[in-house]
């Protein structure tokens, strides 16, 4: 069982400067801002740079996929080096060094003499968000009064989910201000290089706000810590905090082993658990379906993957090797002419009968070069119709419009929700607002596993149960994994320890994000959505038996509930 917690000490009674305090959140979440940018701008500007670098998917799909995972990949060295660099240097200077980051890799990676280059600056800007990702959470709780710990630690939540938000808008805007050509030239350079600027405003607004109190009183400077906690809640404040502080640290070591010892397992575990399974209860795979969902439930989707298929089914039988490859392309482009969704757009243009001819002509040849004539004449009259053309091309323009318009409802629904954690963690709590969000997403979860089982994959339900799956996750398990693991570990290890947590989290999501397609194909979306289910329960459990509530209490008081 989760060990208690004294009651709060009389820190009520104090006159909190609240506007000092919330400018220095303020400006700490701009760091989970460029975290979001960062993280979502590549979706924008992928497309054009496979063009740009002359990426063909079918023989660069290695390459393809580091544009999109560099970053992610940066953030787990980021992750582990930042600890030791936040308890050596303090916590507003590793801030300073994230900006730096965030900036030289935007600038960088707008303008790449090579792929090489281009890798590199994405790694940096992925080093940067795994500093980001510990030293921001940990300044935000050593900061903060107990009474807003919670408020102003979610705040870094709301930073990273404004990020993602306001970064479709700027893609979405840049690709408008010109054709794909200029797209592929300049478009994704600006897409990556506006980067720069909020990561130079972070710069310029670290410069007024204090170092963490608690890392001064820590590494001794005492003198400095005073003038920053008088400033926050007065003299009297100042004095009981720096007393609370000091006395902790007389109980501690400092050495990163005694964060393994039998005081502080309980912490460890529980840091564990929150970090792995907000990765593990299926958010990305959420992510990733939420679109391809929309469109199948709009009418676009299968539409638009059966002109997809058509066509390329049709160009890999012009250019088969062997026969019998070249008769499975063919007849797989002959299931997508006679889809449900494509024959009456086929009918439309008057190509319905004849390009059915020419495949079946070839998916029946007993030679290659049989094969080889009919699939030609069959991409001949598809490339030569200028109505097929204006068809697909009206239907790929609503495709990216409803991507879109899925893009910014579950952009919405992120920050809305966010906003509720924001209202209620120091009022409901950190635990019950964690066991109602994995709660509701064990169900939501579950429910979507049955609808895949029921191939009920484009009715209102699928879209609700992802909607409540996103409510619940957006509230509990995204913000409060941050403000649970920045309260729960000792003064002088804390940033370490926070470099262990964050860690846990970009392993398990570049765990979770290579693995989802393999379990997707073996598994299948029942059985996956169902293993999410699972570990979202079991996480409830984890939660219900191990977290103690930390609403309200200080970092101290925290600490020492450990020993008993």
């Amino acid at each position: 069982m989760n060990p208690p917690i004294s009651p709060a000490t009389s820190q009520s009674s104090h006159s909190f400067n609240l506007g000092y305090v919330l400018f220095a959140a303020a400006v700490t979440a701009i760091g989970g801002f460029l975290f979001g940018y960062d993280t979502a701008v590549i979706n924008g500007a992928n497309t054009f740079l496979q063009h740009h670098f002359h990426l063909d998917p079918k023989v660069d799909s290695w390459s393809i996929g580091l544009v999109t995972a560099s970053a992610i990949l940066g953030c787990i060295p980021g992750a582990m080096a930042s600890g030791v660099v936040s308890d050596r240097f303090g916590r507003r200077r590793v801030l300073f060094l994230c900006a730096l980051l965030f900036g030289l890799s935007s600038l960088l990676a707008a303008f790449p003499p090579n792929f090489a280059a281009f890798i590199a600056a994405r790694l940096i800007g992925g080093i940067g968000i795994g500093i980001a990702s510990m030293a921001c959470p940990v300044y935000l709780a050593e900061i903060a009064p107990p009474a807003w710990r919670g408020r102003l630690g979610t705040l870094f939540q709301l930073g990273i989910v404004s990020g993602i938000f306001l970064t479709l808008f700027i893609n979405g805007y840049i690709q408008g201000m010109g054709d794909t050509a200029w797209n592929t030239a300049t478009g994704w350079r600006w897409m990556l290089g506006v980067g720069a600027v909020p990561a130079v405003v972070f710069l310029a607004l670290l410069v007024p706000i204090p170092e963490s109190p608690r890392w001064l009183i820590t590494v001794g400077r005492e003198t400095e810590a005073r003038k920053v906690l008088a400033r926050i809640g007065g003299e009297g404040y100042a004095n009981e905090e720096i007393a609370a502080v000091q006395e902790v640290l007389s109980q501690e070591e400092g050495r990163f082993s005694e964060l393994f010892s039998r005081r502080f397992r309980i912490p460890l575990v529980i840091a564990f658990v929150l970090m792995v399974g907000s990765q593990f209860s299926g958010i990305n795979a959420i992510m990733y379906y939420s679109t391809s969902i929309f469109l199948d439930a709009s009418g676009i989707g299968k539409l638009s993957t059966a002109a997809s298929s058509l066509g390329e089914g049709i160009r890999d039988a012009a250019s088969a090797k062997d026969l019998a490859t070249g008769q499975a392309k063919a007849k797989a482009a002959l299931g997508s002419l006679h889809s449900a969704e494509l024959q009456p757009v086929l009918e439309k243009v008057g190509l319905g009968s004849s390009l059915a001819s020419e495949l079946e002509t070839a998916a029946a040849a007993t030679d290659l070069a049989t094969l080889t004539t009919a699939a030609n004449k069959a991409k001949s009259l598809a490339d030569g119709s200028e109505s097929l053309k204006g068809e697909l091309k009206a239907i790929e323009g609503i495709a990216n419009k409803k991507a879109f318009s899925c893009s910014v409802w579950i952009g919405l629904v992120n920050l809305l929700a966010t906003g509720i954690a924001i209202l209620l963690v120091d009022k409901a709590g950190r635990k019950p607002l964690l066991l109602f969000g994995n709660a509701v997403q064990v169900g939501a979860l579950a429910f979507i596993g049955w609808l895949f089982q029921q191939h009920s994959t484009s009715t209102p339900m699928l879209l609700g149960s992802i909607a409540t799956y996103t409510v619940a996750f957006a509230m509990a398990m995204g913000p409060l994994s941050w403000v649970v693991c920045s309260e729960i570990f000792p003064a002088k290890l804390r940033g370490r320890a926070m470099s262990l947590a964050t860690f846990f989290i970009w392993v398990a999501c570049n765990a979770v994000a290579m693995g989802f397609p393999v379990m997707l194909n073996g598994m299948g979306p029942v059985w996956t959505f169902g293993f999410f289910a699972a570990c979202s329960l079991l996480t409830f459990v984890a939660v219900l038996l191990l977290l103690p509530e930390t609403k309200g209490r200080t970092l101290e008081e925290i600490e020492e509930s450990w020993a008993r």
